[in-house]
């Protein structure tokens, strides 16, 4: 069979990665904001989108006190962090893009202002028997509040 492989699946999440990023710039534009990404806020994603897969795949609760604990320590005092977690079981990066912009918690981050504003992107896909997938996409920004 044709089977989608691990390698398949990091190279595809790392592809959705690229190409959601294209449209959260797009999008920011049409609000003319500009867009810094922040590659080691994104880097600490991964371990929120393992747990909340670990929890949907077996029903089991996962702590996720060190990833609060990362991103309490990553990002700078005075600044807020906010994240948006999403599961898809499919890999088309426009459908996905466009569910979660009907989000209004994630189409608000999207279109976040601020100080110093960083985005951040991960995708993270699982793969199973039968071609069947669990991609994961969570959202990010950090930014200065200005009081």
């Amino acid at each position: 069979s044709s089977g989608i492989n691990a390698e398949y699946g990091y190279q595809t999440a790392s592809n959705l990665e690229h190409q959601i990023k294209r449209l959260v710039r797009d999008e920011r534009e049409k609000h003319d904001l500009s867009t810094h990404w922040n590659a080691n806020l994104g880097h600490l994603l991964l371990p929120a989108l393992s747990a909340y897969e670990l929890e949907r795949a077996t029903g089991v609760t996962v702590n996720n006190d060190d990833f609060q604990q990362a991103i309490r320590h990553a990002v700078p005092s005075g600044f807020t962090f906010k994240g948006y977690p999403a599961q898809f079981n499919h890999l088309n990066v426009r459908h996905i893009f466009r569910e979660c912009m009907r989000s209004e918690v994630c189409s608000d981050l999207m279109t976040c202002h601020g100080d110093q504003i960083e985005m951040a992107v991960k995708v993270r896909i699982y793969t199973y028997p039968e071609d069947v997938v669990a991609c994961w996409v969570m959202f990010a920004c950090q930014y200065r509040c200005i009081l």
